[in-house]
């Protein structure tokens, strides 16, 4: 629509024209006869355009006036076509996505060649597991954009989320509503593999000496998980009070048990071993055993034979009239 006057010799109607460029094309149409209503000083000219959706559609206009002169051209007018809503892509986080955290949810927003997006509609929705929802609530963005990324601080709770968002051109054109994106918050992995328990000593079968510390050492245990591992020693059935990788136990001498049992707190690993301790080493110069039961026979021997030569010696004086010890 235009208004069209000329205050000498007034607007001749019948040479009012107009013609179009529609975006996308490179011909202008032929000069088209507008509808025209009388005004003060001139005419209204009115005509159908079919415009395309973008900024690149024109009008331009001709007249001429009743003296007879012309028809002259006006400029140029653009005509701004908007009737698709706006669109969105690039969801943050993607669709799909999972992770320990997401500390922020964001869009893409783009209205093309239209009139551009009103970043003051646009708002989201997140809806969480237990059918909890957050309802529309506003981005806090103003102005007009072609295109925008549009983020907020959000803290997307454990288990899948449902993000969408929706806004409004400038044209006023029906609202648009982003395809729905999910997210998943997961839990930190649980641990599947158990501990894998190494007894480094004792070894089963070895024999180890009484009176000398004897080391129980699972110290290269290893957890895949990187978990805090702890042990319980059992000594012929008898729990211990530590609880470490290593300690060291002095025991007597025969056949032993020990029973080791490793937890990371979710799962275990045990071992048992069956050992020997052996009898002390002697001291130097020391009779033991057999040996030492001969010596011990034999100095009783000797000792009681010099108690009785002794007293056949004392017998035999006084049977001669000596006198007696």
């Amino acid at each position: 629509m235009v208004r069209i006057n000329d205050l000498t010799s007034g607007v001749a109607p019948e040479s009012v024209r107009y013609r179009y460029l529609t975006q996308g094309s490179d011909q202008w149409s032929d000069w088209l006869i507008p509808a025209l209503s009388p005004c003060p000083c001139g005419w209204t000219a009115s005509g159908l355009v079919p415009v395309n959706d973008g900024v690149e559609n024109f009008v331009v206009w001709q007249a001429g006036d009743e003296a007879g002169n012309g028809p002259v051209t006006g400029p140029y007018q653009r005509l701004l076509a908007d009737s698709r809503p706006v669109a969105f892509e690039r969801p943050l986080p993607p669709s799909g996505a999972r992770g320990l955290s997401f500390a922020r949810i964001g869009i893409d927003v783009t209205d093309g060649d239209g009139s551009g997006v009103d970043l003051s509609t646009v708002e989201y929705k997140v809806d969480s597991a237990g059918d909890a929802s957050t309802g529309w609530v506003s981005a806090g963005r103003t102005g007009i954009a072609t295109r925008a990324a549009v983020s907020v601080a959000f803290y997307l709770p454990d288990g899948q989320s449902t993000v969408s968002w929706r806004a409004l051109d400038a044209a006023k054109t029906p609202v648009g509503y982003s395809t729905p994106s999910t997210a998943e918050v997961i839990l930190p992995s649980a641990r599947v593999q158990p501990p894998h328990l190494i007894l480094r000593s004792p070894l089963p079968g070895v024999h180890y000496r009484a009176g000398v510390d004897i080391a129980f050492d699972a110290s290269p245990t290893r957890d895949a998980d990187s978990s805090v591992l702890v042990f319980t020693w059992s000594i012929d059935g008898r729990p211990r009070p530590e609880h470490a990788d290593k300690i060291w136990i002095q025991l007597a001498p025969g056949e032993h048990t020990v029973t080791v049992v490793v937890s990371d707190g979710a799962s275990t690993d045990d071992i048992t071993v069956l050992f020997v301790v052996d009898e002390p080493v002697a001291p130097p110069g020391a009779l033991t055993g057999p040996a030492a039961l001969a010596a011990f026979v034999s100095f009783a021997s000797i000792v009681g034979a010099a108690l009785l030569m002794r007293v056949w010696v004392g017998r035999a004086r006084r049977a001669v009239g000596f006198p007696g010890p």
